[in-house]
Formats: structure tokens, C-alpha cells, sequence
């Protein structure tokens, strides 16, 4: 019997299903919200579980690893001035999150079309998703559709079209504009309070930079915040008023004619070389039969050259702050597009700047975990900054472990993720507070970093629908577990709501879901941490609160820890995992009735934490210049 398959990755496209589907079709849901809403209105669906898997991580991220390895040495000539490392880790950050979602994509439908035995796609009619005039990003339908017409698999439409909103071109015209006026005030207000005079430069006032900044500010001389980009405008806004820091709204990303266009010409040469490889490496291009050349060099053109040009307008605006006055330090969190910038322009002027990763950084001995965080490290903690802050002895180890490493380590201790004076809070106060009548049992604290298919790292990082399956895992757990409660630490965004996530877990009275206040408090507040991978992970062995790694598939583990199952012998430790369903609920068991608080058992939490001390002596060491 003939069957059709049908993939629906958006909650506004079940619309257009209406009268295209019947008992022969399939319909393959890419996202826990869709799968909610499809099962609210009786249609029968499959999810990606069953689809993926295992296989779909390893699959996918070997293929990307041989793909983006191939490509990197074409991409030395793309530079402004001497600036080059920023622009191609920048490119290769975009690149392959596309990739990886090319990649994601045409292996489920594989996948759907082989275990359902399917002859026939169906396609939701509509235009290509247009963000601006000029970039185009290509729509799951034009995936399904290029698989079809490769596997000589049938394809057929929805009736209705579903139009997609396009931004005019009028609008990104007039806001750049005003972008570009608002930074020209503020370049003649800097220069008045700036010139010849001292400050300190910060990238911008996300991950508690601010309180970072504030504490630092007590050991240097002349020391005044500035930030190149704000989210908390409001908050900023009022500092600058009463003369306590300054901001910048806007960073413009329009570049002078002759600079933009050297950066064209040497776009378009990679952009040569990029398709010369791939007409010479048809197969590296290929999965499942899909051949995703096309897709890729119409990404680079449409979408990563405009953003390697904002990129170098951003570089020519940070110049401009940047000639008016040289700041005493430079701090940033991260070192993704202006975050790289700033620390290799600030390499090559000497001015001492420090790289303060707000994210998790282990040694890990499997090589594709080992591939993925080094990739991942590009944007965050390995980069081209003069000094680089080293905040736990496994982000040392990390360090040490990889390639090239231009930055001189600085041992920091914990800067951003961690607040030193709430490890003085009374814990039992802390657990009535946010806890109440809960507080007398051991409370296991849920934190895990789930990821869409568009923000997709494979194996060091659950899929949207192995998040909510690892969740519904543990409440079942616990739910037979007499004592233990789960608070689950959710944060909503675009693609899952607190509504459609509450409604995709099991019901059950054993566990709460908790979206406000500090995560920190949370932590200080429980028994353990559960995870799958975050930077939560490390946070919670800096509080002494062990921690329990959950893998369901056994194929990552963030941290090497004890193993947990339901046959073995145990041994106390502060960190344990738990690498299949079937051991969860005796792991849990034993941890409730064996693990006593940590504060009466003496454990290696050094293992995880510096020894450090609430001062900032290790500044010193950036007035330092290489030898």
C-alpha cells in the first residue's frame, strides 16, 4: 500500500494539512511543540526520536567535521587589514550550525522514507523564508523537495500556500541610518569624555559582566566601564546618566566603499575555490542521496557573505572607539564576530584583554565529543585574545589539550558563572523560601541545555525531543521514589513556550517547574543537580553539590563520573552517571538512601574548583606582555 510522509518542523504550518493527509500518511514532527500541538487535534504523529538517534549524531557530525575541515583552508585569504582569525572562525560558526541543519534534516527524511516504507513526499507550500532583500535561507520544503526529485520519490503539495513575512528593504535601510546616527553622537560625546584618559572596555553587559566589573573596578586606577553593545539598555541608560559608565546603542556594520569592496573580491575568490571543492567532492556533499552543494554556496552568497560585510563594518566602528582613547583592559565573554574582533585587534595594538568564557570547558577522551567542544571553543575560550581566564582546573585541562593556543592562560577561579558571596547563604532558608513545604525532601534540581535543529550541536547536546523523553524519564523515576521531589529549571524561548512544555511531561505531583528567579539560588537550594550537558554542570560542583549526568543512549558523558547501575556497586563521589533508562530509577534509589549531604562526607571537590580567594590579584598579571 502506498504511503506518504509529510515533515512539519512549525506549529503554523498543521494548518495547511487539512485535506492533504489521510491513514496512509505519515506525519514526522521536528518538534516537541508541534508534536503537542498534532496530538491535541488527533493526528497522528511520529516524533524524531526513532529517526535519529545514535546514528544521526554520529552521522551527522562526522560528515560535518570532514566537510568543514576540508573547507578551512580556503578561507585564509578572507581578511580586512590584518584581521583574518575573526572572520573565519566567525564564517565557519555560521556555516556549520547550516550545515549541521542541511545535514539533520536530510537524514530524518531518510530515515522516514526507509522505516516507513514510504513512495511519497508531501511538501507544505510555501515561499522561501526571506529575512531581509538579501539573504534567503532555504525552507525544510525545498530540502524534501530536492531528496525527492534525487530518489525518483514522488512529491506532492498542500493546496494552500503559507506565506512567509518578508522584512523591505525600506526598513533595514532606515534602521541602519539611524544606527549610524546614533553612533556618530555618541562617538562626539566619547571623544569629549574619553580623550587621553583612562577606561576600561567591556564587550557587552550579558553574563554578569556588570557584577564582574564592578568587583574588578575596586583593584584598578581610573576605572570606568564602557560597553561596545547593551542588553539592559534601561539599566545602562541610567548609569550613563548619573556618569557611573557608558554604552553604546549601536556599533554600525556599514563599511567604507573601498573597504567593502576588497572584502567582496575576496569573498567572491573563496567563494571559487569553495565550489571548485565541491564539483571535485561530489560524495562529500551527499547524505542519504541528498546533494547539498547547491543549498550551501546559495547560504554563503545570500547570508554569510552579508555578515562577513557587517563584520567588517564592526571592525572599522570598534576602530573608531578604539582611536580615541586606548583602554586600560578589555574584558569579553565571548569570541564570536565583534567578541573576536576585540580581542585580535586589541592583540595587535597591545592593549591587555581577557577572554572570559561563560560556558563549560572538560577534556573529553571519545573524539567526537573531544571535535565538538574544540570547535565550540573557537567562539567562547581558544581565540586570538592576549590572555585568556582559566576558571575551573578542567577548563585547564581543556586549555592544554588544545591546538595553537595563542592566548596566555590566567588562573582566575570562577568570574561570571559563579556569585562567591552566595556560597555563604544559609542553605535550609534558601530551600524554605523557594521550596516550602517541599524543603524536607531531597530535592533533585533539573538543568539541561536542549537545542533545535537550527542551533543543533550533535552528541555533546540533547535534541528538543531527546530533552523532553530524558525529563519524562526521570519524573517516572521519581515519581516511585518516596522523599524526592524534581524541580525542573525550564527556560522558554521561541520555539517551546512554558505552556507547551508543561503540557509535553507527564503529569505527575513529584515534580515542579520553575522558570524565574536566580538559577544560583536553586542550586545552593537542592540536593543534586541532573544534567545531560551544561554549563550548570560545573557550576553546581563549585556549590559542593553533586551532580547526576543523564544519558539514556550511553554515548556522551560530559564529565568521566561514577557510573550508576542498577546491578553494581557503588561508591560515593560528587559526580555520578546514569547512561541508560533502564539503570535510572535504582541509581536514584541508591543516591537517596545512600549519599549523605555533602557537607559530612569528605569528598575531592578541589578535583573541580580552585582554591580560590574573594580578590582580584591575578589582575596584575595582564599588565604582563610576552616576553
Amino acid at each position: 500500500m502506498s504511503k506518504s510522509i509529510v515533515l512539519i518542523e512549525r506549529v503554523d504550518q498543521i494548518d495547511l494539512l487539512k485535506g492533504c493527509i489521510d491513514e496512509n500518511t505519515v506525519v514526522v514532527s521536528l518538534h516537541p511543540s508541534v508534536f503537542l500541538e498534532l496530538n491535541k487535534r488527533k493526528i497522528p504523529c511520529q516524533n524524531t526520536l526513532h529517526l535519529f538517534g545514535i546514528e544521526g549524531h554520529r552521522t551527522v557530525q562526522e560528515k560535518t567535521n570532514e566537510i568543514i575541515e576540508g573547507l578551512r583552508p580556503l578561507l585564509s585569504n578572507m581578511k580586512v587589514e590584518n584581521i583574518k582569525h575573526a572572520f573565519e572562525k566567525t564564517w565557519v560558526f555560521y556555516f556549520r550550525f547550516h550545515l549541521l541543519y542541511l545535514l539533520s534534516i536530510g537524514y530524518i527524511i531518510h530515515q522516514a522514507v526507509l522505516k516507513n516504507k514510504a513512495d511519497k513526499l508531501i511538501i507544505i507550500n510555501e515561499d522561501s523564508l526571506i529575512d531581509s532583500a538579501f539573504e534567503k535561507k532555504y525552507c525544510l520544503s525545498e530540502i524534501v523537495k530536492e531528496y525527492g526529485a534525487l530518489n525518483n520519490i514522488e512529491v506532492g503539495y498542500t493546496k494552500k500556500r503559507l506565506n512567509s513575512r518578508i522584512k523591505k528593504p525600506n526598513f533595514i535601510f532606515f534602521k541602519k541610518l539611524f544606527s549610524r546616527i546614533i553612533f556618530e553622537f555618541q562617538l562626539i560625546i566619547f571623544k569629549s569624555k574619553f580623550k587621553k584618559k583612562g577606561f576600561i572596555l567591556a564587550l557587552e553587559d550579558t553574563y554578569s559582566m556588570p557584577d564582574f566589573l564592578n568587583d574588578a573596578g575596586q583593584s584598578i586606577d581610573q576605572f570606568f566601564p564602557v560597553y561596545l553593545r547593551v542588553k539592559s539598555s534601561k539599566v545602562r541608560l541610567k548609569e550613563m546618566m548619573k556618569g557611573e559608565s557608558f554604552c553604546f546603542l549601536f556599533l554600525p556594520s556599514a563599511a567604507k566603499s573601498n573597504t567593502s569592496a576588497n572584502l567582496q573580491n575576496k569573498l567572491e575568490i573563496c567563494i571559487l575555490k569553495i565550489n571548485s571543492y565541491f564539483n571535485k567532492n561530489p560524495e562529500l556533499l551527499k547524505i542519504s542521496g541528498l546533494n547539498l552543494s547547491t543549498f550551501l554556496i546559495d547560504y554563503i552568497k545570500n547570508t554569510l557573505n552579508i555578515k562577513m560585510h557587517s563584520l567588517c563594518g564592526e571592525l572599522v566602528s570598534l576602530k573608531r572607539v578604539l582611536d580615541i582613547a586606548k583602554p586600560s583592559k578589555v574584558f569579553s565573554q565571548h569570541c564570536l564576530g565583534l567578541g573576536y574582533i576585540l580581542g585580535e585587534v586589541s592583540l595587535e595594538l597591545g592593549i591587555p584583554a581577557l577572554l572570559i568564557s561563560h560556558g563549560s570547558h572538560v577534556p573529553n577522551a571519545n573524539p567526537i565529543a573531544q571535535y565538538e567542544w574544540s570547535i565550540h571553543s573557537h567562539t567562547i575560550i581558544n581565540s586570538h585574545y592576549p590572555f585568556v581566564s582559566v576558571q575551573t582546573p578542567w577548563a585547564e585541562k581543556f586549555l592544554k589539550m588544545q591546538d595553537n593556543l595563542t592566548s596566555i592562560p590566567i588562573n582566575t577561579g570562577p568570574l561570571l558563572t559563579i556569585n562567591k558571596k552566595k556560597k555563604e547563604y544559609n542553605k535550609l532558608k534558601l530551600r524554605e523560601k523557594i521550596f516550602g513545604k517541599l524543603s524536607n525532601k531531597n530535592i533533585i534540581l533539573h538543568a539541561s541545555t536542549p537545542k533545535d535543529w537550527n542551533s543543533f550541536r550533535p552528541w555533546i547536546y540533547e535534541t528538543a525531543d531527546e530533552y523532553v523523553r530524558n525529563i519524562n524519564d526521570v519524573i517516572t523515576a521519581v515519581e516511585k521514589i518516596p522523599g524526592v521531589y524534581l524541580a525542573v529549571r525550564f527556560r522558554p524561548d521561541e520555539t517551546l513556550s512554558l505552556k507547551d512544555f508543561k503540557m509535553s511531561l507527564v503529569v505527575s505531583n513529584c515534580y515542579g517547574i520553575y522558570d524565574e528567579g536566580d538559577f544560583e539560588d536553586y542550586l545552593i537550594a537542592s540536593n543534586f543537580l541532573l544534567s545531560y550537558s551544561s554549563t550548570a554542570i560545573e557550576q553546581s560542583l563549585h556549590y559542593n553539590l553533586p551532580v547526576i549526568q543523564y544519558e539514556p543512549d550511553g554515548k556522551y558523558e560530559h564529565i568521566k563520573a561514577e557510573v550508576l547501575k542498577y546491578n553494581g556497586n557503588h561508591n560515593i563521589s560528587t559526580i555520578y552517571s546514569v547512561m541508560s533508562q533502564e539503570d535510572l530509577r535504582p541509581a536514584l534509589k541508591w543516591l537517596n538512601e545512600n549519599h549523605q549531604s555533602s557537607n559530612n562526607i569528605n569528598l575531592l571537590w578541589s578535583e573541580h574548583t580552585f582554591n580560590y580567594k574573594n580578590n582580584m590579584n591575578w589582575l596584575n598579571k595582564m599588565d604582563l606582555t610576552k616576553s
